[in-house]
């Protein structure tokens, strides 16, 4: 070829490239295969940023609008996955594909209703698809329609007896009617035809969990992540049984796998739910502050931040979040109860006390509501109904040593302090280890100028729990008032070194 013929044909490329680059149709096109290839290669958020460039040229682009629900669905944002997944199906509304996923993606969410309404219409045009009659399956099991459901699993399987799927639905169908022999065998077929099925897996190590089979159960979780280690479901199973056994950061481990890669909501919740029994309520809030701000209407992640605030002593915070959890749902009792319970924190007793009122209007038998509202009446400066509110409640649980140490102190706000003297021994008699009861009869002590017996009271408590800032800082302080200087400056810096929050 002369090198007049190459030129002239690298000019005609270079003008066919350039007439690529300037036509939209193109030029979306580009965007969209790249991103179906990142979908592809498990590469999401390059995913995302081509597919959003094929909609920024064609927002009516259809495809373009699944492949980025599908994306988001991987990613674990479930509220953006459905917004595209729609967007796919107003556009086309006949594509059975798109109306099967969105139909999928319902009745992940437990939307029954919506999820057959997608599958029916998709059987009104093709009533061959097995795929179709397998989400009519899961959709009538989630509206407890078990006939119908059944019917519906075993019809998609005379289409495709292969389709492991449906097999998998049966499964958790007989599971959920107790038919354990059969939901065991429908598994197994399940993992037979695919031998990685989550759902099958998931089904399998719960029958072993409820046989008391740990290991065994341990093993299929494991199968279940190690096939697909994105999916919340196995990730979240796993993690829960670490935690049944008192493994916390076990079960953080694992979900921490799960959401470093993919913001999965149920994970990041359940995630910042561990963090809060394992006291890392700082964990907690930082994990829950960016899902409040992206799903302001997701309860649940406003509910475990107020109580990580709660855990962490940050009572304003609390309020401030639970305080819209109320307005948003004032028909919630736990919404109120856990304000109630910010502001006895901040020492905001008649506040409390009308949220705690509003509890017992909505659910009189609401656990520990009766000790929440005398705290209340204390706080309130109404000791004489706290004393009657505890004593009806002692009628029904004598033996509640919590409620004897709140009795004391009532009686002690009243100056009766032999009764209060009672009441906290009863307490102590009950929970010998109780440091709330101590430091209360340490407090009566004070007040009846006993300081030597309330020192000792104090050191119990400090020998119960060396670690309670409170009872440290309350011992330090009678110390200090008996004049034992030397011995808080001797003992003061070694706490603060071991406690350095205190």
């Amino acid at each position: 070829m002369t090198l007049v013929v190459r030129l002239v044909t690298l000019v005609i490329a270079l003008g066919f490239l350039g007439a690529c680059a300037a036509d939209p149709a193109a030029r979306k096109q580009q965007h969209y295969a790249k991103g179906t290839s990142y979908l592809a290669g498990g590469k999401y958020n390059e995913a995302v940023l081509e597919l959003r460039n094929a909609l920024q040229i064609d927002g009516h682009f259809a495809d373009a609008h699944h492949q980025l629900g599908l994306t988001y669905w991987k990613k674990g944002w479930i509220p953006d996955a459905r917004f595209e997944l729609e967007a796919a199906v107003r556009l086309d509304p006949d594509r059975e594909v798109f109306a099967l996923d969105l139909a999928d993606l319902f009745a992940d969410l437990g939307l029954g209703p919506d999820a057959l309404a997608l599958a029916d219409g998709v059987l009104a045009r093709n009533d061959r698809s097995a795929r179709a009659l397998y989400l009519r399956g899961r959709a009538l099991a989630l509206t407890s329609d078990t006939e119908g459901a059944q019917t519906a699993y075993r019809r998609a399987l005379e289409r495709d007896p292969m389709l492991a799927d449906a097999h998998a639905g049966l499964g958790h169908l007989y599971l959920k009617m107790r038919q354990v022999d059969r939901a065991e065998e429908a598994f197994g077929t399940a993992l037979r035809l695919q031998p990685n099925d989550v759902d099958a897996l998931l089904g399998l190590g719960s029958i072993r969990l409820e046989r008391g089979e740990v290991e065994e159960a341990r093993a299929h979780f494991d199968r279940a992540v190690q096939a697909e280690p994105e999916n919340g479901a196995a990730r979240i199973a796993l993690a829960s049984l670490y935690a049944s056994e008192g493994k916390l950061d076990r079960a953080i481990d694992e979900l921490q796998g799960l959401t470093k890669n993919v913001a999965h909501i149920g994970g990041t919740l359940q995630l910042a739910a561990f963090y809060i029994r394992a006291e890392r309520h700082d964990k907690a809030i930082s994990t829950l502050l960016p899902f409040t701000k992206k799903y302001p209407k997701l309860s649940q992640a406003h509910y475990l931040l107020g109580i990580a605030y709660l855990g962490s002593d940050r009572a304003e915070q609390a309020s401030e979040t639970l305080g819209e959890i109320v307005r948003r749902a004032p028909e919630e009792p736990v919404g109120h109860y856990l304000l109630g319970q910010a502001y006895l924190r901040r020492g905001m007793g008649s506040d409390a006390l009308a949220e705690f009122l509003a509890v017992q209007k909505q659910a009189p038998a609401f656990r520990d509501l009766q000790l929440s509202l005398a705290h209340a009446y204390l706080q309130a400066a109404s000791p004489r109904e706290a004393i009657t509110l505890i004593e009806a409640a002692l009628n029904k649980t004598p033996n509640d040593p919590r409620l004897y140490g709140l009795l004391g102190l009532a009686h002690a706000a009243r100056r009766d302090f032999p009764s209060a003297r009672t009441a906290l021994r009863h307490a102590l008699v009950l929970d010998p280890s109780s440091v709330p009861a101590r430091l209360s009869m340490a407090d009566l002590y004070v007040l009846e100028g006993r300081s030597d017996a309330a020192v000792q009271e104090l050191q119990d408590a400090v020998r119960i729990a060396p670690g309670d800032v409170q009872a440290r800082a309350t011992l330090f302080a009678n110390l200090l008032r008996a004049g034992q200087v030397d011995r808080v400056l001797r003992e003061a810096p070694e706490f603060l070194r071991v406690n350095p929050g205190a």
